[in-house]
């Protein structure tokens, strides 16, 4: 699950979520402290109309402000009288109005991530002596003790397939700027908790945030090891690949991406065929097969328009959940299967700039740019290729 929610709070006030990004996660004594009093799509779209400056900041000066007696260090992404999005070292994005910085301090040292060494540092404090961190390639792994090679082998390997199944399709990714974090919290009441302070909806098993850049998921197992481990597997297939699509530039963490891409690329990667496509070659193991299926299930409701509409919004999402992931997964697997070089085209331009809106009209010219206007007959096109899948 990609989730887009911004846990809003200051004590002693109860927190209250808003949709859009998660802003968290800076140590453990600030957990409910450093909020941003503004939705991220206000904020950002204050910021383009006031002209706060961003982009080439990202690389400018390291800078530590102090909200509330907590010192953070990072650079502004933008900073307006508004308010201010700021990427911290650990690759957070903090949003709050700058009346609240008490401190500033410009230095003269270059921005950058903090050190693989020194991130582990600080995420063996923040999680305490139950946990231990692993690091496997590009990626640290927060986990129980004693089962670190069993949870990083697997993040780092689904990494470098991710890679792998791109770069041979002519994509040109880039390197994280941070380590990738994951959080293997033990049961299912850690889990909850956590999620609850993160502010995701309920119903979830597993996710990823763009605003903190954490995989965040619990072993249903609880270290018995048993049968159900392929549960483990396919949230960490589906959240792994939401983030490494947003750390590699598949997808901008500074501006809306269309759900049903994000969407379509994590179920996409479900099928053992692509997070494995070295070993499994065939077109029947690159599809999703429970998806499949609910799309076919669903096709003599399928709206003529249920294309377009995709493209355009969020809002069949909300609609309908499970028919919009099947429809999500069903386009994408078309469009690569069938289309690649175009897909790769269209994935560009739904990046965009960053703290940019993406509004419907934007996200249908995008489309229509790379695949054409005539919705009917793309339409007709998807549907019979998908029904000829097996």
């Amino acid at each position: 699950m990609l989730v887009f929610q911004c846990v809003v709070q200051r004590k002693p006030r109860p927190a209250r979520t808003t949709q859009v990004a998660v802003f968290n996660h800076i140590e453990p004594a600030a957990l409910a402290m450093v909020r941003t009093t503004l939705p991220l799509s206000v904020l950002l779209f204050v910021l383009a109309l006031t002209g706060g400056s961003s982009g080439g900041e990202r690389r400018g000066s390291l800078m530590r402000v102090e909200i509330e007696g907590q010192e953070i260090e990072g650079t502004p992404l933008a900073w307006s009288d508004s308010g201010v999005a700021f990427l911290t070292r650990e690759g957070t994005i903090l949003g709050f109005e700058p009346k609240h910085v008490t401190k500033q301090h410009k230095t003269t040292a270059a921005f950058e991530s903090y050190s693989t060494t020194a991130m582990r540092s600080r995420l063996t404090r923040e999680f305490g002596e139950k946990f231990e961190v692993t690091a496997a390639g590009k990626y640290l792994v927060v986990h129980p003790r004693g089962h670190g090679q069993q949870w990083a082998r697997r993040f780092d390997e689904l990494y470098r397939s991710f890679r792998h199944y791109f770069s041979v399709r002519g994509f040109d990714l880039e390197e994280p700027e941070f380590p990738l974090v994951a959080v293997v919290l033990r049961t299912r009441g850690e889990y909850e908790q956590y999620r609850q302070k993160d502010g995701v909806p309920v119903g979830t098993v597993g996710y990823y945030s763009p605003g903190n850049n954490r995989v965040v998921l619990y072993d249903v197992t609880e270290g018995t090891g048993d049968k159900a481990w392929h549960k483990n597997a396919a949230t960490i297939i589906h959240e792994a690949t939401h983030q490494t699509a947003f750390n590699v530039g598949i997808h901008n963490r500074l501006r809306p991406t269309p759900r049903w891409v994000a969407e379509g690329l994590g179920t996409m990667f479900e099928a053992e065929g692509v997070w494995d496509s070295r070993n499994h070659t065939r077109q029947g193991e690159r599809i999703n097969k429970a998806l499949l299926a609910q799309f076919k299930k669903n096709l003599p409701r399928r709206k003529d328009d249920s294309l377009a509409q995709l493209v355009a919004s969020d809002r069949a999402f909300k609609a309908d959940q499970a028919n919009a992931y099947a429809e999500a997964w069903a386009l994408t697997f078309f469009l690569v299967e069938t289309r690649p070089r175009d897909y790769a085209k269209y994935l560009k331009l739904t990046v965009g700039e960053e703290f940019q809106p993406y509004p419907d009209s934007r996200r249908l010219a995008d489309f229509m740019k790379v695949f054409g206007k005539n919705f009917k007959q793309l339409d007709a096109q998807f549907v019979r290729f998908i029904e000829g899948l097996k």
